[in-house]
């Protein structure tokens, strides 16, 4: 290929500069998006210094006299109509922190048991499987390898988020749904959290520290295999969701359906995790008693009409072989069957309302009551 000229080299510099022109052209539109999304920060110069001028050059505009005070309105004090003006990531952190406070627990180290409590009453009492029960269950781990192939795509884009998942039973979108899509996000992160205390009481090994054989789709996660934490979130997630279409019956033409899907849903991203050889049936098992309690105290707290749950126990030794979806339809059920596990725990734990829960509870109903008029950011 010839050497270009000092003429052609001219042009090529021209086409550069309309380039880099182009460039800082996209770098505006980004701040734009920027602030239609509630950001704050500028990631074009460009952008920052033609705010920068452009204030400088009109505020003289405003004059220069004091601001009159009697016209300064303070927000209201501590108060959850103040939720519609803070951003989705901020308004989880207070959600998190809501929820969070109220949830303690208890160990029998002598029996290997852990007691959840909310508000200081006991509320799922969980006991430790035998390491017997965890080398069992290998051929189970064994045999789920065979769907890999079928499963990989949805295992993979499980590792960060499962929201999508139940979005699509619901057929939610952002600008329809904004507030159920957060709703989703929240009670997964809750229960991700949660279930972190008796993962790490529990201290269960992996599958793969067990068999080196099985050598696991995923990286294994660096936290302890019981309960299963994906279970625990698509459990509650689906406690949740049901909560919040029977106070909206009217708005899917298949109701019953989709409550079905919503289950089915949750029982299959439990068992992907066995699947991609990182748990154990028994830790599904245990997740989905753990996600429903999880699942039943956040829409208590949010505001629905039931304002106590019952207390349960997961005893692993009830349990027998794998975990198929009629176990977790018995688990959402909360029941206290001795054949799937749970054990009679007659103790009603009362479970107080949250103004902030029950902020972001009233806009979901909102978004699913047909033919009425919503304003986003509703409080009432």
């Amino acid at each position: 290929m010839p050497l270009l000229g000092p003429f052609h080299a001219s042009h090529a510099s021209h086409a550069s500069h309309a380039s880099h022109a182009s460039h800082a052209s996209h770098a505006s539109h980004a701040s734009h998006a920027s602030h239609a999304s509630g950001g704050s920060s500028f990631s074009a110069y460009g952008s920052e210094t033609g705010l920068q001028s452009s204030a400088q050059a009109i505020v003289h505009a405003a004059g220069f006299g004091e601001i009159n005070n009697m016209r300064v309105k303070a927000l209201k004090f501590s108060s959850s109509d103040n939720l519609s003006r803070w951003s989705v990531n901020i308004r989880r952190q207070i959600f998190v922190g809501e929820f969070l406070r109220n949830l303690d627990w208890e160990i029998e180290s002598a029996k290997s048991i852990l007691h959840m409590k909310w508000a200081s009453m006991p509320f799922f009492k969980l006991k430790r499987p035998t390491a017997r029960r965890f080398a069992q269950e290998l051929p189970y781990v064994r045999d789920y390898a065979d769907q890999r192939a079928d499963r990989s795509a949805e295992i993979l884009s499980q590792l960060d988020s499962i929201t999508d998942y139940f979005a699509m039973v619901l057929g939610l979108t952002g600008s329809r749904n904004p507030f159920t899509l957060e709703l989703i996000g929240l009670v997964s992160h809750l229960a991700g959290q949660a279930v972190m205390i008796p993962k790490h009481v529990m201290a269960c090994r992996r599958p793969d520290e067990l068999d080196g054989r099985l050598m696991p789709l995923i990286p294994t996660p660096g936290h302890s295999s019981f309960p299963s934490g994906h279970a625990t979130q698509a459990a509650a997630v689906s406690t949740v969701l049901q909560s919040l279409l029977s106070q909206c019956p009217d708005h899917f033409p298949d109701h019953q359906e989709r409550i079905s899907l919503i289950k089915m849903m949750a029982h299959r991203i439990a068992v992907n995790r066995t699947v991609a050889g990182v748990h154990f049936p028994i830790d599904s098992w245990a997740g989905a008693f753990f996600g429903t309690k999880v699942g039943e105290i956040f829409t208590a707290a949010a505001g629905t009409k039931v304002g106590h749950i019952s207390a349960a126990c997961f005893e692993p030794s009830k349990t027998k072989g794998d975990f198929f979806f009629d176990d977790m339809h018995e688990a959402q059920k909360a029941t206290t069957d001795q054949s799937s596990g749970g054990s009679p725990k007659s103790k009603m734990i009362k479970v107080d309302k949250s103004d902030e829960l029950g902020w972001l509870w009233r806009n979901c109903i909102a978004e699913f009551a047909v033919g009425a008029r919503r304003r986003r950011g509703q409080t009432s």
